[in-house]
């Protein structure tokens, strides 16, 4: 489902030997559907890809807001909120002629104090505000759809740092990661089409290895987020009240205290940016924090 076609580099005068202790990125794109009719998949094959966003890269949240005032918006709104791991913030609309796509990436390293192994999982809560109604048979991809595909992960450290070198980390496939990719410990998908209306999504981390996945003392982990929001034609999505990354509730709660109180972050707090409050209201934005560019067809 990822449309890889960031241009610009993922900090690669960054690249160095460890991982960076946090980072976030957003790829926005906007595409043309006039050639394909309202029940012809309007994705990546047969389309022109006329506007393509990028902003990110180790070390840094992402705000970003991009809109053409035709009905063209798309934004994204990355940080780290309780217990340091990431949060998401996402909108996306579309006009009748075009799909857009946002596609949110985020990790926080960790670095485990407990004296004994500890089982560790996350939980993703995605809060849908609202969506466009029920595309045609079900498939976000046809005109008035509107989908997600949100996944969280535990990665090993390694997984990061091979990749800093790429274009960004969309061209290296981190939308596409799960077990099947070395480096990947845990892992936890939700993915589908939006029916409209006010919607609550829920995911769990599960061991690669099966049974539980364990962390040791001083041994460091990522825990990363992946949030994709096509909407095509017609169709739109808010997901600004959002894609939270938490420890799993289902864990025993001696368990998560001691997760909560000895797993030290890489970024202990990143606040968000502040201004996404203006985004709410009509996702009209304007501040110093937040980036800004237009969106024209071609």
């Amino acid at each position: 489902m990822l449309a890889a076609t960031a241009a610009l580099a993922f900090a690669a005068s960054a690249a160095q030997a460890a991982a960076p202790a946090y980072g976030a990125a957003v790829l926005v794109t906007g595409r043309d559907c006039g050639s394909k009719t309202a029940t012809q998949n309007c994705g990546g094959a047969g389309t022109t890809l006329f506007y393509t966003d990028y902003e990110g890269g180790p070390g840094q949240t992402v705000s970003i807001y991009d809109e053409d005032g035709n009905g063209n918006s798309a934004g994204s709104d990355i940080s780290f909120g309780h217990g340091a791991l990431p949060e998401v913030r996402q909108q996306a609309s579309a006009a009748a002629n075009t799909r857009v796509n946002v596609n949110a990436f985020a990790f926080n390293s960790f670095t485990y104090g407990g004296s004994a192994a500890s089982e560790l999982s996350y939980a993703g809560d995605l809060h849908i505000v609202g969506s466009s109604g029920a595309p045609l048979q079900g498939n976000a991809n046809f005109a008035g759809g509107a989908g997600y595909f949100g996944w969280i992960a535990i990665w090993d450290p390694s997984l990061v740092s091979d990749f800093l070198g790429a274009a960004s980390p969309f061209d290296s496939g981190y939308g596409n990661y799960d077990c099947s990719t070395p480096g990947v410990l845990a892992f936890g998908l939700s993915t589908g089409a939006l029916s409209g209306g006010e919607q609550s999504i829920h995911m769990a981390t599960d061991s690669c290895a099966g049974g539980a996945f364990m962390i040791h003392p001083g041994q460091t982990v990522l825990a990363a987020v992946f949030l994709q929001t096509p909407v095509n034609r017609g169709g739109w999505v808010d997901a600004s009240h959002t894609f939270t990354m938490s420890y799993d509730p289902d864990l025993a709660p001696e368990v998560r205290q001691n997760l909560m109180a000895q797993m030290v972050p890489g970024a202990a707090g990143v606040p968000e940016p502040g201004t996404w409050a203006l985004m709410l209201a009509g996702f009209g934005l304007v501040g110093a924090t937040v980036r800004r560019r237009r969106l024209s067809a071609a």
